[in-house]
């Protein structure tokens, strides 16, 4: 007991003198969880006043603002700040107001940067004043670092009783405070936009250059999204029919696109060529990590995100009975890869909503330096902070 009240003086004492730490952030050790208090977006100043009326079709919903994060939510980072725009959408919720936390203050606290619109329509794309309508957050919001710009690809579940879909491409402009509103971007395009006919939500990933790749449920063609040229075209391969909904991530050093997904208990993986579309299925080595991640009953509803300090994904699923447990892939220039447990120190997270986790699991750098995994459980948890460098 008296060795382990060392190390953890010894800890403090490392992190505490280096200049531009966070409070929160001053004990965090590489590989460890830091529940982060009063980060819950429940209660805080980045809820809109006054509050929708609740109860479909009142503009509040059946989840009232609670569905901000709880219907199928999404998170988005710009540097350590994390970002909630127009999230809820079908029966859930139908405010689209804009809210941020930055973790690089020393106490984060959410604040309210844009409020809902005055006029909160059924069923459409827009509402009157030209702001998206809530859907369902997934992967569609994507930040373009080149733009310092949110981008909202399609709408999965917008405030509707159908919970229809939509393709058109809406802006957030993080220094103006608002979206945009007149002079849009053109709708999805190529095999993109048929998304909205195809059920579930398409996956949805970014490169590092602000390119985006989106793949439909049964479509087999890869859509891309090209920053430079503001265009959607298909790339050459079509794959046939394939189940794409589920997390996909960015491989920046191997240059592909990395698609986690389970299928009746077994890991049914696959990675796509960012330059063909090609699909090509992955697999994995025995292992014990390797069962217990195909076991997770929710994992295609779980984080992935590549981790840069570790040249790997790192996995998140965080439902009842998986709270803190991180599973790695291990990618490689083949297409067996191996799977594995990450050790880690420190805080039980709180338990993720049972609807899932989906982009709630993202990397972020400090600007202090150091790197790690912030994930927000639901619209009463409070964030969790994995360090990874």
């Amino acid at each position: 007991m008296l060795l382990a009240a060392a190390s953890m003086s010894k800890a403090r004492s490392r992190y505490q003198g280096l200049t531009g730490v966070p409070a929160w952030a001053q004990d965090v050790a590489v590989n460890q969880i830091k529940n982060i208090s009063g980060t819950a977006l429940q209660g805080s100043a980045g809820l809109a006043s006054p509050a929708l009326s609740t109860g479909y079709p009142s503009p509040g919903g059946d989840s009232g603002v609670a569905g901000r994060v709880n219907a199928y939510g999404h998170g988005v980072v710009r540097n350590a700040e994390w970002w909630n725009l127009a999230a809820g959408g079908h029966k859930d919720y139908g405010g689209n107001e804009a809210s941020k936390i930055d973790f690089d203050a020393n106490v984060p606290a959410w604040s309210l940067v844009r409020t809902y619109s005055a006029t909160i329509s059924d069923d459409v794309d827009r509402n009157p004043d030209g702001r998206p309508a809530s859907c369902h957050g997934y992967y569609c919001w994507q930040y373009i670092s080149q733009e310092d710009k949110f981008h909202r690809f399609g709408s999965q579940g917008r405030f509707s009783n159908g919970g229809g879909s939509g393709i058109t491409h809406d802006i957030f402009d993080p220094q103006a405070g608002d979206y945009v509103t007149s002079g849009h971007p053109a709708d999805l395009g190529g095999d993109a936009a048929n998304y909205g006919t195809r059920g579930l939500y398409p996956a949805i990933a970014k490169d590092t250059s602000g390119n985006v790749y989106i793949i439909t449920v049964s479509g087999g063609l890869v859509t891309k999204w090209t920053r430079a040229t503001d265009a959607f075209a298909d790339l050459a391969t079509n794959n046939g029919t394939q189940r794409t909904s589920g997390p996909i991530v960015d491989d920046p050093v191997r240059g592909h696109l990395f698609h986690l997904y389970v299928t009746g208990g077994v890991l049914t993986c696959a990675k796509y060529s960012k330059t063909t579309g090609q699909r090509t299925a992955i697999t994995f080595n025995a292992s014990a990590a390797a069962t217990a991640l195909a076991a997770i009953a929710g994992l295609n509803n779980g984080g992935i995100e590549y981790c840069t300090p570790r040249d790997s994904y790192l996995i998140y699923d965080g439902t009842t009975g998986n709270e803190g447990d991180v599973y790695e892939i291990i990618p490689n220039s083949g297409t067996t890869y191996d799977v594995d447990t990450l050790a880690t120190t420190g805080d039980t997270p709180d338990t993720v909503n049972s609807a899932g986790l989906y982009s709630r699991w993202r990397e972020v750098t400090l600007a202090c330096g150091f790197k790690g995994m912030l994930m927000q459980p639901s619209f009463s948890g409070r964030f969790a902070f994995l360090r990874t460098a």
